[in-house]
């Protein structure tokens, strides 16, 4: 429907409502457009299928963002529908976008361009398309169902210990990508490493440069900030790095506290801050270039677009009209109602959520009209779901009860009677207050109004030129409250004032994912590991591979299976089971390059193998970079990196070849992840300084 057609026109200039520009009929079809045509190609897919498309997507979104940045043309650069899926999952984290474009310029984050993408749908043989296959180096435009498993298709990953790029099918990619358990070994120097593992590789990347760790950059109002204390705590970064590579938090936790020397309350907020901050970004993607696991993000979102796009009956233009007029009212809301987690209907999520998919439109409103980027906020418990629903309809009740009020008589609405206090200070600035409120009408002391819970300010006067109500009248869906004038001296439509429908909440939660697909977490984990960085300003919406925080490479026993026993003879120290080698795509073998790399090895045997207790993650890595390994003269600097390939521009080797998949004997147990975090080593990056992680060529 929505893909198939274009918005509806207005009849006027002035007949569609439209808030801060961006917000209107238009933009909103545009966005329900998108949405259809995702849930349209993902519908028809197996679990195992979708698994594979949504990390190969995943993978897409974070190449498209950070490769070649400073040569590309924005209006040849619309990404296909699956890259603008995730990409605006990761929008509808306002907060955590902002801090992620902070951390790491990508190639643009101003907006999602919805009107191109909508019509890019029927144009195939565009320069758009062009461009594409010369940024992405074989990545169809399109990802069906058929472009999956081709042969020759594979995911690039560089080596975190020693730089190699490594292939990997996309099968076996999606494997590692999801589930905890799984380890990829690199065909030159044997290193095993989980996806947690390249998440702590990503925290030392990041922390090459002061000011740049996920968590602790921006503050609640989006603006950067600079943390002295995550520069101390994680300085030198040898020391971190040298820390047990396959052990979780805990030695990072007993390193900052011998850091800070003295156990005082204020020091253990501080260690408790940082190590929430590691486990809830780092040790949850193994992507630099976003803060929250993508993965989760899109699971989370997709019962929305369903329902948008299969189960309401959106009446267009009604329906888009009414979720404008009511996100208004909303703002309006949450403005009068400091402290209130206010649940939007579906209507008013739609425009809600186009206007964060504008994130520089609505960053700068949002800090403007609040002092602070209003987070989308879909990590309430479901438990305490109701409460917060009752207590966003009581002040929407509120604020309707006191417009009918405004518009009874001719004039504003008197407050309640208060008892004030004698005296002759109170009544001096009582009398000055009066008679300053008289005088002054600027728009500033008009929104400062808003404050006094018992005064109504209509939208229109609140919101200025930012806020077009528009004289369509819609049919009332709901039981309506009143019915108010425009204000227009023009016209003398009345605009219907709505109730809150209860029954009508947008709210994305965990069942929502499970509906979707099947992940290898444990909602009870989440929810005791994570349970801080909820109530935190940047809230929590999940990860899809989450579990113990102890060890990277052990599960134990009593996460195993106890009936499964086949696998027994297959289990390593390490704690993961060969489950098949990976050869070169290109020439079906094992590339001799290896042979050159045995001597080096087999030198450092003992503390080479990240298997064992022993292994030193910072000398390995140093030795690695000063080593003969062809190809590797830029990164004399540091050690191995995330993600980094010569057609990227990252600095990986060109030695590309095979490795090997490995699988935590636990999985067949049901085995959970590891969140923790201990060690990581420095490297190269996507584009250089992008998203660190399995980034490269198809």
């Amino acid at each position: 429907m929505f893909s198939d057609n274009n918005p509806p026109i207005p009849t006027t200039q002035d007949e569609f409502p439209s808030f801060n520009s961006v917000v209107n009929v238009s933009n909103c079809w545009y966005y329900l457009s998108l949405l259809e045509r995702f849930v349209n190609i993902t519908s028809s897919l197996s679990q195992d299928d979708l698994k594979v498309y949504l990390v190969r997507a995943e993978y897409r979104y974070f190449k498209w963002m950070f490769t070649n940045i400073k040569d590309r043309k924005v209006a040849l650069s619309i990404p296909p529908v699956d890259v603008a899926f995730f990409w605006q999952a990761h929008m509808l984290s306002p907060l955590r976008f902002q801090e992620d474009t902070t951390r790491l310029a990508p190639f643009t984050s101003v907006k999602i361009p919805l009107k191109e993408i909508h019509e890019m749908h029927k144009n195939t043989n565009s320069p758009v398309r062009e461009n594409w296959g010369r940024l992405m180096r074989g990545e169809p435009y399109e990802l069906t169902k058929k472009d999956l498993f081709k042969k020759n298709g594979y995911a690039n990953v560089t080596c975190i210990v020693c730089n190699s790029r490594i292939q990997s099918s996309w099968k076996d990619y999606a494997e590692w990508r999801t589930d905890h358990t799984i380890a990829l070994q690199c065909h030159c120097c044997d290193a095993m490493f989980t996806v947690k593992h390249v998440g702590k590789a990503n925290l030392f990347l990041d922390n090459v440069k002061p000011y740049k760790i996920a968590g602790l950059t921006v503050n609640a109002e989006g603006i950067p900030f600079k943390a002295s204390m995550p520069k101390i705590l994680l300085n030198p970064t040898q020391d971190i790095k040298s820390l047990p590579f396959n052990e979780g938090l805990k030695p990072l936790d007993e390193y900052f506290e011998k850091k800070l020397k003295v156990s005082t309350p204020s020091n253990t907020m501080i260690r408790k801050k940082m190590i929430d901050a590691i486990q809830s970004t780092y040790l949850c993607t193994p992507y630099r270039g976003s803060s929250i696991d993508l993965i989760q993000a899109v699971a989370r979102q997709y019962k929305f677009a369903v329902k948008a796009t299969k189960r309401i009956n959106w009446d267009a233009p009604q329906g888009i009209i009414r979720g404008i007029r009511h996100y208004a009212s909303f703002l309006a809301v949450i403005k009068e109602n400091k402290g209130l987690t206010a649940v939007p209907t579906y209507e008013i999520d739609l425009a809600w959520h186009t206007h964060m998919l504008h994130h520089g439109n609505y960053s700068m409103f949002c800090s403007r009209f609040t002092g602070k980027i209003i987070n989308h906020d879909d990590t309430i418990p479901e438990k305490e779901l109701e409460s917060y629903v009752k207590k966003t309809d009581m002040a929407w009740h509120d604020r309707n009860e006191r417009r009918k009020m405004a518009h009874s008589t001719d004039v504003a609405p008197v407050s309640k009677p208060v008892m004030q206090k004698s005296g002759i200070k109170n009544k001096l600035k009582l009398i000055l207050s009066t008679s300053r409120s008289k005088t002054d009408i600027s728009p500033e002391n008009i929104r400062n109004q808003l404050a006094h819970k018992n005064k109504y300010i209509d939208e229109k006067a609140l919101f200025g030129d930012r806020y077009t109500v528009g004289t369509y009248r819609t049919t009332p869906p709901y039981k309506r409250s009143a019915t108010v004038s425009t204000g227009s001296e023009k016209s003398d439509v009345n605009i219907n004032i709505a109730d809150y429908d209860t029954e009508k909440i947008s709210f994305h939660d965990k069942r929502d994912i499970q509906e979707f697909i099947t992940l290898k977490n444990s909602d009870q984990l989440m929810d005791e590991k994570f349970k801080d960085v909820k109530k935190s300003v940047y809230g929590f919406i999940g990860t899809s591979t989450c579990g113990n925080t102890d060890y990277l490479n052990r599960w134990s026993p009593k996460e195993k299976n106890k009936d499964d026993t086949k696998h027994n003879d297959s289990f390593l120290e390490s704690g993961y089971t060969k489950e098949k080698p990976m050869f070169d795509f290109k020439n079906g073998t094992l590339k001799p390059n290896r042979k050159r790399y045995k001597n080096f090895q087999n030198n450092e045997a003992t503390r080479y193998h990240t298997q064992n207790d022993t292994f030193n993650w910072y000398l390995v890595s140093l030795a690695w970079s000063d080593s003969h390994v062809p190809n590797c003269d830029n990164n004399k600097s540091s050690c191995g990196g995330w993600g980094g390939s010569p057609d990227t521009g990252g600095a990986a080797c060109n030695n590309t070849s095979s490795s090997g998949v490995f699988r935590s004997s636990t999985e067949y147990g049901g085995g959970s992840a590891s969140c923790g975090g201990g060690s990581s080593s420095c490297g190269s990056s996507c584009g250089g300084s992008g998203c660190g992680g399995g980034c490269g060529g198809s």
